[in-house]
């Protein structure tokens, strides 16, 4: 920070982004494992008293929380390194 004094120079900033990174997708995944246990334990424990249409929204639920975990997962998406 210019006001303070301190400079961090390329490695030590691109560093920092990286941990930034790491802990959002982190924060994001959690949730999504939620949804999706949910969702298994859902089929598994009601399946028997769920319509078709509830099995269906429950796998929609399931895969677009599973396409999410892996954007997070797999992407450094919210900021990319210094050049």
């Amino acid at each position: 920070d210019p006001n303070t004094g301190e400079i961090l120079d390329r490695g030590q900033l691109n560093d920092e982004l990286e941990r930034f990174n790491y802990t959002v997708a982190h924060d994001l995944r959690a949730p999504l494992r939620g949804i999706t246990g949910l969702g298994q334990a859902l089929r598994e424990d009601y399946s028997h008293e769920l319509s078709p249409t509830a099995k269906s929204y429950i796998e929609k639920m399931q895969g677009s929380a599973a396409k999410m975990d892996a954007l997070a997962k797999d992407k450094p998406f919210l900021v990319k390194p210094i050049t």
